[in-house]
């Protein structure tokens, strides 16, 4: 990967709804070269993918909550994909510390969060305890990754 493939990145990051012509302009390049780019790069697995980001809030997702889980007996990695699979739930991390798993969700509000949590996450075998922390307001949100490889 090359400071090219960088740049093209990061304009796919920026706004990959553009059109591949308006993108190769703006980077000085044939279009072709940026078609040829991009297939390299989804061949090597660095690009997954193209998605829109939508507001959670407009949608009617307006609650967004951290859920702290600690695993007791069982497959920490099983557990894992078990919450991933449940609706709200938009990302699972298992992590070092107090805490054996993190999870990002979603929900329409604290009705629908408390029925993630007691009724769904709580209730997984091997599921010791969870600690929810409820945003108030999110200040930064970028999923963007292009951006870091330059710092």
């Amino acid at each position: 990967m090359d400071e090219l493939d960088l740049r093209i990145l990061g304009e796919l990051e920026r706004d990959s709804s553009r059109p591949l012509r308006a993108i190769a302009k703006e980077l000085g390049i044939p279009t072709s070269t940026l078609h040829s780019r991009i297939k390299k790069l989804r061949s090597a697995g660095i690009l997954k993918g193209f998605r829109a980001v939508l507001e959670p809030s407009t949608l009617g997702l307006g609650t967004l909550a951290i859920i702290l889980v600690s695993v007791g007996k069982g497959d920490q990695r099983a557990i894992a994909r078990r919450i991933a699979s449940l609706k709200g739930v938009q990302e699972v991390h298992i992590v070092t510390g107090e805490y054996d798993i993190i999870v990002k969700a979603r929900t329409r509000n604290m009705s629908h969060l408390s029925n993630l949590v007691l009724d769904k996450i709580r209730n997984i075998p091997g599921v010791e305890k969870t600690l929810t922390s409820v945003a108030f307001e999110t200040i930064k949100e970028d999923p963007s990754i292009v951006v870091h490889l330059n710092e």
